[in-house]
């Protein structure tokens, strides 16, 4: 998989230019220091994080996040791919720098959207997570289960998304194994507090979800009308969160 180089765009408001370069410098260290090295068969080899100017066209082979003031359906962040380039949108209404983490890290390991990984299937028996005999294919969102602000961490002063290591679909537990980069869980597919994980049934192709919104549960996402451009689209639009709408979950 070829190196991305991905350009922040700032089309806000709220926040000058030099933050812009700020959080820029930092996700390049994340992608090449944190990320390439776990995810070394990713895009994450070699790719650059660099600032844009917003009244330029996008350089061709760049994937452009676009900060705004206010993304569509007030989500932290959403990411998209037009004519085969992939590129994100995040807001500036809250953790603007943590959402571009979070988009960056996910448009690098999985730029289609659409990748999978098998691993062993979860159940909830009285709110607790048991294995399965079976298997699901998990969508590659890396960042979905710890995505929350107290799983995050800096880099020269900038808050920056955890990640799940390949490790995080193994099928049994390794004592000191790492399952994120910053240790936020401590076992395969475990979910983090305003985290989730989604995985397709193969038989029904329908989408489901692992959620940590408070307690442990599994929820079914609605039949695919297949508007969307793929399905990582899809579950970020079924998928409201405490940290993307605090308003719906009684959280300031």
């Amino acid at each position: 998989m070829a190196p991305l180089t991905i350009g922040l765009m700032n089309t806000s408001s709220a926040i000058a230019a030099d933050e812009v370069a700020r959080v820029a410098a930092a996700l390049d260290i994340q992608v090449n220091r944190d990320l390439a090295p776990i995810w070394s068969a990713s895009a994450a080899n070699g790719t650059r994080v660099i600032t844009l100017a917003p009244d330029q066209p996008v350089p061709r082979g760049v994937s452009p996040i676009i900060i705004v003031d206010e993304a569509p359906g007030g989500v932290a962040g959403q990411h998209r791919i037009t004519q085969n380039v992939p590129w994100a949108i995040v807001s500036t209404k809250r953790d603007w720098a943590l959402a571009a983490s979070h988009e960056c890290i996910e448009l690098i390991v999985d730029p289609t959207g659409e990748a999978t990984i098998s691993g062993r299937g979860l159940t909830l028996v009285d709110g607790a997570l048991h294995e399965l005999d079976e298997r699901f294919d998990y969508l590659l969102e890396i960042c979905d289960p710890i995505e929350d602000s107290n799983h995050a961490y800096t880099i020269d002063g900038v808050v920056v998304s955890d990640f799940y290591t390949p490790n995080y679909f193994d099928d049994a537990v390794t004592p000191g194994m790492r399952y994120s980069f910053n240790g936020a869980i401590s076992r395969p597919r475990e979910v983090g507090r305003n985290g989730y994980l989604s995985w397709c049934d193969k038989l029904t192709k329908r989408y489901h979800q692992l959620q940590n919104f408070g307690a442990y549960a599994i929820v079914d996402l609605p039949v695919g009308d297949g508007s969307d451009a793929h399905a990582r689209a899809f579950v970020d639009r079924h998928t409201p969160t405490p940290r993307t709408h605090p308003e719906r979950f009684n959280i300031t």
